[in-house]
């Protein structure tokens, strides 16, 4: 909702407040709880960050009203206009299971590897392709309302065109830096050198 008012601090900043509690569930109840401690801290963490961005929503002329109609034509519609992006997010998702299927054919370690290495990927996709897709949706989705396919062209072309500038070095920094970037993030205790 905060974004939609082009409020993007408070809702980029919410998922601090998760982590925070997630990681302060696990510390203080691990030793009573064990591994429940981490389920309960994604509770109380999903929770958190709801009520952390409820202040900044006042003053807002919001209204809701749970209703479930699923008759109702605009229903139809969000299913309709879903289903690519479920598709596009399962072909994803298809796309890592496959990743490691065939690395289950390489020796040892290799699924392991997979995973580490997607993970420093996914830093500089999350931090730009999402932040700028976060912070257009509003323009676009009101373009989209208001039927202005020019204003739609622009921002899908400015969007497009912002993601390649920031991903494109930041790939290219990424392989420049492979080695010194897995040797800071990750080598330690049984990560040794030679796994790096």
């Amino acid at each position: 909702l905060l974004n939609s008012y082009e409020s993007f601090g408070v809702p980029a900043l919410s998922p601090v407040v998760f982590n925070l509690v997630i990681i302060s569930s696990v510390v203080g109840l691990s030793g009573r709880w064990g591994i429940l401690s981490l389920g309960f801290g994604v509770l109380l963490g999903t929770l958190g960050q709801f009520v952390f961005q409820l202040p900044f929503l006042r003053g807002k002329e919001l209204s809701y009203h749970p209703v479930i109609r699923l008759d109702h034509p605009g229903t139809r519609q969000i299913f309709a206009m879903a289903a690519p992006l479920i598709l596009a997010l399962g072909c994803v998702q298809i796309n890592i299971s496959v990743d490691k299927i065939f690395a289950l054919t390489l020796p040892g370690g290799s699924v392991a590897i997979l995973n580490f290495a997607s993970l420093i990927w996914y830093v500089p996709l999350g931090a730009f392709a999402g932040a700028i897709a976060t912070v257009l949706f509003p323009s676009i989705s009101r373009a989209a309302s208001l039927g202005d396919v020019q204003s739609l062209r622009r921002f899908f072309s400015l969007g497009a065109r912002e993601i390649i500038y920031l991903m494109l070095p930041a790939t290219a920094g990424l392989m420049a830096l492979s080695v010194p970037i897995v040797r800071l993030i990750y080598e330690r205790g049984q990560f040794d050198a030679q796994a790096t």
